[in-house]
């Protein structure tokens, strides 16, 4: 589906941020058509891995993010290294 091209001049991205461990956009007008490419790319950020790509999913229990398993290893003995005082990095 094309976008009409007199719509399209009015939208703009107001603001592109990350809630809940997920891409979220707010426009300046939210077409139906445009509506649901938002939708369809907001849903990907919930399975895609922030670090790498891969198909990943939430994780986490205050601050979320979005890992694959690969990732969230590491991430997990980077942050335990925090914990304990012992940096950041392996």
């Amino acid at each position: 589906a094309k976008l009409d091209p007199e719509i399209a001049a009015e939208c703009y991205v107001v603001q592109a941020k990350e809630k809940f461990a997920t891409l979220r956009y707010y426009m300046s007008a939210e077409p139906e058509e445009l509506d649901r490419f938002i939708s369809e790319a907001e849903a990907q950020s919930a399975i895609t891995c922030e670090s790498c790509g891969a198909r990943g999913s939430l994780r986490g229990t205050g601050w979320l993010i979005t890992l694959c398993d690969t990732c969230n290893e590491s991430y997990q003995k980077t942050q335990y290294r925090k914990l304990k005082g012992l940096g950041g990095t392996e």
